[in-house]
């Protein structure tokens, strides 16, 4: 077992623990938002050609507060149509992993825990705490699913998520274009006879 090896488990494991120190114990017996807090994927549905790399956001209303700490997962349930290429958290974590997408491209997981550096709810009580990029790869249809495994405001109280909500991604071909998308480049003014000759 080398020393990176090493390092990198010990580092997951002292995130993990500190996560669950900061949400589980720091507002025991309390809840940091009493209303209904759901957590969606930005845009819900959205379709792409093959071979691009597109986002969404993790969002989560409903919250007065701010975010602390979060344990998100991201899955796709197709990779041959596309899969995750990367998972940033939002803001300035003080602990965040290094590589959070597993090698097949199918999951990806952030243990993120922000210190002083808590993010923000906006006026609707709406925070992003996560932005996922996905690279389409064959013409399909494709779920991204998230779970946030746990969630704390910057006081260390628990925050309770009561509903979740996924995404569909549609991927096509280039020469699937919609009505209305940009034509092929093409002559104007000139005809071309049979003998190659412009008229």
């Amino acid at each position: 077992m080398n020393d990176r090896f090493v390092a990198s488990l010990t580092s997951r494991k002292f995130v993990i623990a500190l996560l669950a120190v900061t949400i589980l114990f720091g507002g025991v017996g309390f809840a940091a938002d009493a209303g209904e807090v759901t957590a969606t994927l930005s845009p819900d549905e959205t379709e792409a050609n093959a071979g691009e790399k597109i986002t969404f956001d993790v969002v989560v209303e409903g919250v007065e507060n701010d975010i602390g700490a979060h344990t998100t997962t991201i899955e796709v349930t197709d990779t041959d149509v596309a899969e995750i290429a990367d998972l940033e958290p939002a803001g300035d974590p003080l602990f965040e992993p290094d590589d959070p997408v597993s090698e097949d491209g199918s999951t990806a997981t952030v243990d993120v825990v922000y210190g002083d550096e808590a993010i923000d709810s906006d006026a609707d009580n709406e925070v992003i705490i996560a932005t996922v990029t996905i690279e389409t790869k064959e013409p399909g249809t494709v779920s991204i699913e998230q779970t946030i495994e746990a969630l704390g405001d910057g006081d260390g109280q628990s925050i309770t998520v009561t509903d979740s909500e996924d995404a569909e991604l549609e991927v096509d071909t280039d020469d699937d274009r919609e009505p209305g998308d940009p034509a092929e480049p093409a002559l104007s003014g000139f005809a071309i006879g049979d003998d190659g000759d412009t008229a």
